[in-house]
């Protein structure tokens, strides 16, 4: 356990701050993609007749997922950090841009 402190206490902290913002906005695009495509298709028109002005959005997983990312971004930040030490994390930006783009565009086509 004292190795594992020692470790994070020699951490670069502006740039495991910068990639924790990174983390923080990967987790939040992620999951935002994942619940869409949970919720695809289950809101139809006889409910949007019942609220007029207004469109009810259940979302049951909001809550675990919001708890669950109190795990997932440090963890995620810590691995981004590997790879950044590793030099593996400059090639793996520009090709996650890239797949990113493409998924969006056919969703919006």
């Amino acid at each position: 356990m004292n190795y594992l402190l020692e470790k994070v206490d020699r951490l670069n902290k502006r740039l495991y701050l910068r990639l924790l913002a990174l983390s923080v906005v990967v987790y939040y695009a992620f999951i935002r993609i994942f619940q869409d495509i949970i919720y695809r298709g289950k809101f139809t028109e006889q409910i949007a007749d019942s609220f007029i002005g207004f469109v009810p959005r259940p979302e049951p997983l909001e809550i675990p997922l919001y708890f669950l990312g109190y795990l997932i971004i440090p963890l995620l930040t810590l691995v981004l950090y590997w790879l950044h030490v590793k030099k593996i994390l400059k090639y793996l930006i520009p090709i996650a841009g890239v797949l990113g783009v493409i998924f969006f565009w056919s969703r919006l086509t």
